[in-house]
């Protein structure tokens, strides 16, 4: 993965980082929500999550939940054991979850034990970005697995949408009786920090006629943002 270049979002990155020692600190469980807009940057948020915790010498693995295009049930959660240069979960044990894909209860169980001894090592952060398109494997163990690890440093980092907000509602509901839940609600970025993103992807300081589309409404702008790529 490449250096993450985050602008405007030091509080709630700062926010997150915060939970996410606490967490370690504390050999606890947690459960941070980002929450925000379509486009308003929650994956680029997520993305300087995962950056700073595999850093720190946590154990990552990150997911995205896809409204149409979905892999199999429960591919989010299974693909961020996978994920990255060091996975949550060696080729072997993972193969082994083959066997219990038609049990579910079980299935969950043997990752909760897995998620239990990586933490063992390590503490150990799951990111899942566009949870709210989660399926309902991911949305089962999403409820299930906080609460059965919350005597372990475990962090969940989820991104949602706040409509539809079905999925993180009875994600949190079903945590918070067992692990500490973190919210933080992303808002516009500041003029300057838009027009710093615009220089990010034009390798240049944008012209005075961008700076004059950057500040128009979002509305207005939205059917003109392909000048920022020309």
């Amino acid at each position: 993965m490449s250096p993450v270049v985050l602008r405007g979002r030091s509080d709630e990155l700062g926010a997150v980082l915060s939970a996410m020692r606490r967490a370690a600190r504390t050999r606890a469980g947690a459960m941070i929500i980002l929450t925000g807009e379509p486009g308003i940057g929650k994956t680029a948020l997520l993305r300087a999550v995962v950056e700073q915790a595999s850093r720190s010498g946590s154990m990552v693995g990150l997911g995205h939940a896809e409204e149409i295009d979905q892999i199999a049930p429960g591919a989010p959660l299974l693909l961020a054991l996978r994920s990255g240069p060091r996975p949550l979960v060696d080729g072997s044990a993972f193969a082994g979850l083959a066997s219990l894909y038609d049990q579910q209860l079980w299935l969950v169980e043997r990752i909760s034990g897995m998620l239990e001894d990586a933490a063992g090592r390590a503490p150990v952060v799951i990111a899942i970005d566009d949870a709210h398109w989660a399926d309902r494997l991911t949305r089962f163990a999403l409820r299930v697995l906080p609460g059965r690890l919350a005597g372990s440093p475990v962090t969940w980092v989820l991104t949602s949408r706040p409509v539809p907000a079905e999925v993180i509602d009875e994600v949190t509901a079903a945590a918070e009786d067992a692990i500490r839940v973190t919210r933080v609600a992303l808002g516009p970025l500041a003029p300057a920090d838009i027009e710093d993103l615009a220089e990010d992807r034009l390798g240049a300081p944008p012209s005075e006629a961008i700076r004059e589309l950057l500040r128009e409404p979002a509305v207005t702008r939205s059917g003109r943002s392909r000048c920022l790529t020309a």
